[in-house]
């Protein structure tokens, strides 16, 4: 028994998968960019853009709202990573690196920037198309 295709009012829900899909990309943007810094290679971007690959991964169809909710999140948890990984040496805390932001490399805000355009592109998602049974003809 097959069941009919959703409706266009009323498409699958991908909250789920979305979420999922970003945790991984997080995990694996925060581990790379580690990986990175161990070899003297700075890769902040991919802190940004591996969550928005992975929310467009989950995603079954376009959205602003995530577009734009993926396009500020990207940023945000680079500018935290880069934070937490390479704090200033004469204060650490997050209130002090907040406060100096002026202070950081031009690459960093080249980054962020980079984050913030992928987050946008890639949170919009993409459509999916139903795969055709090649059996059922």
């Amino acid at each position: 028994m097959s069941s009919a295709p959703p409706s266009p009012a009323f498409p699958e829900p991908d909250l789920v998968p979305r979420l999922v899909g970003g945790a991984i990309g997080a995990a694996l943007g925060i581990g790379a960019y580690w990986f990175g810094l161990q070899r003297g290679i700075d890769l902040l971007v991919v802190v940004g853009v591996l969550p928005a690959y992975g929310i467009a991964r989950g995603s079954r169809r376009r959205s602003a709202p995530w577009a734009l909710g993926t396009a500020l999140a990207a940023p945000a948890l680079a500018f935290g990573t880069l934070w937490w990984f390479r704090p200033f040496a004469d204060d650490p805390s997050l209130l002090h690196f907040v406060r100096n932001v002026d202070a950081l490399p031009v690459k960093a805000w080249y980054s962020l920037g980079a984050c913030l355009l992928a987050g946008a592109w890639f949170g919009l998602g993409r459509p999916r198309r139903q795969r055709k049974n090649p059996a059922a003809k």
